[in-house]
């Protein structure tokens, strides 16, 4: 509670502390996967083919005439830090960053997950 009074008084509003800590245990949980995750985004936000392969588009950069502001995604995208300054540093970050990290990470029905190597052997087998 106490963390939550010293963010309010520095500015941070509950969104961005709601956004933040999901990111941030999303981070935690497994590095590996959010940084896969996040690589295969940027991948197919850079691809030349990037209207067929980044589907769904984050709807959060469409406008209301259903057009793709490309380049308010490509400057949010490249004022993310990496993932591991990013899960200290979220409170400081601007919300359309922080809801743009969130939706990339968020399942909607395809999770990564690091695996051991007894898993490997398992699938392989």
């Amino acid at each position: 509670m106490m963390a939550t009074m010293d963010l309010g008084a520095q500015g941070v509003t509950e969104e961005i502390t709601e956004l933040a800590e999901y990111i941030k245990e999303r981070i935690w949980q497994d590095p590996l996967a959010a940084d896969l995750q996040w690589s295969l985004f940027l991948a197919a936000l850079k691809s030349y083919r990037f209207d067929s392969v980044l589907r769904p588009f984050p709807p959060m950069f469409i406008g209301e005439d259903d057009e793709k502001d490309l380049k308010a995604l490509h400057s949010v995208v490249n004022d993310v830090p990496a993932l591991s300054r990013l899960s200290r540093e979220c409170y400081k970050q601007p919300t359309k960053l922080l809801e743009l990290i969130k939706w990339v990470l968020d399942a909607r029905g395809f999770t990564l997950s690091s695996a051991g190597k007894n898993k490997y052997e398992e699938i392989a087998s």
